[in-house]
């Protein structure tokens, strides 16, 4: 019987059968190579999503119409940015099992990524950030809070990369964090302020002895995981009265990475710090930090401050 040729076709003999059986395989293959805990269960939500919404429907009769459907159906339920985060994450599964010989061409090959619109970054102004800063209490939990702001908007580090912290990944004599697990399983080096190492050593002074590794813990010794991280940072602007749309332990890095370029530092540098592998992004934190060079520009214009007298009648061209 004539097969559907919009669907992907098997190899007979090695077929996973479903496209929840694909799923397991594949997830497999990301541990293996050792992907990161959040990258791994991300692509778990996704594929469970695919899977809840083809009902059943078998590897070999997925097509590229079906995929469509789903980002359309994504991009409406979530949001454009969202099917765009699908959308990269199933072309590496259906890449997976055509590289893998379960499929002799993938559905995605035809599929165009849905569109994304580039989201726009508002830093938090130095007032708003010092005003989180001073808003943090005297006691233990106050000086983890105020050495948690000071890292982010000192490093840019990744929330993950924050709380995965320990004790050995201090330089002290440098004032250096080495970042062990950064994005893509990438360890870098970053550099840390005198205030950050001042603060941290306050911080762990009160810490005394805990029976963990990581640097930052709750009251009761126990570690500070992102979505703490995350409840620390939005509780302490609501206490200093600061109002963001996106206010989150990410804006600190975005704060930190403007303020870093208007303080003079280059975008090269920025990227080794930030431990992004292209200059993408940190071309857009230029561009940004550019605006603020603009509007400078037009307060202090040495040539729109010139006193010039201006010549009425008729001017002869030459």
């Amino acid at each position: 019987m004539a097969r559907n040729t919009n669907a992907s076709t098997l190899i007979v003999g090695k077929s996973p059968g479903t496209v929840e059986n694909a799923s397991r395989l594949y997830i497999a293959d990301c541990k293996s190579r050792n992907l990161s805990n959040a990258t791994v269960s991300l692509t778990v939500i996704i594929l469970k999503g695919l899977c809840d919404y083809l009902e059943g429907k078998p590897l070999a009769d997925v097509t590229s119409h079906d995929l469509r459907k789903f980002f359309i159906k994504k991009a409406t339920s979530t949001s454009s940015a969202t099917a765009a985060r699908y959308y990269e994450c199933l072309h590496a599964f259906f890449k997976f099992l055509h590289k893998e010989g379960f499929l002799h061409s993938s559905p995605m090959t035809t599929v165009t990524k849905p569109k994304a619109p580039t989201p726009l970054i508002e830093p938090l102004a130095q007032e708003q950030i010092e005003a989180m800063v001073n808003a943090c209490g005297t006691g233990f939990a106050g000086i983890r809070d105020r050495l948690i702001l000071l890292v982010l908007i000192d490093c840019g580090l990744r929330a993950s990369e924050l709380c995965d912290l320990t004790m050995s990944d201090i330089d002290w004599e440098n004032c250096i964090f080495l970042i062990r697990h950064g994005k893509g399983d990438k360890a870098r080096r970053v550099p840390f302020g005198s205030v950050v190492a001042s603060t941290m050593r306050q911080y762990l002074a009160r810490r005394a002895e805990v029976d963990t590794p990581y640097l930052l813990v709750t009251v009761y010794g126990e570690r500070v995981d992102r979505h703490r991280l995350r409840s620390i940072v939005k509780a302490v602007a609501a206490k200093a009265g600061i109002t963001h749309k996106h206010m989150c332990t990410h804006l600190l890095r975005h704060t930190f990475a403007v303020s870093y370029l208007r303080a003079g530092g280059d975008v090269f540098s920025l990227q080794k710090v930030l431990g992004h592998s292209t200059l993408t992004m940190t071309r857009r934190y230029s561009e940004l930090a550019d605006s603020d060079i603009q509007e400078k520009h037009r307060l202090y214009s040495p040539g729109d401050r010139l006193k010039l007298k201006e010549k009425a009648g008729r001017r002869r061209l030459r």
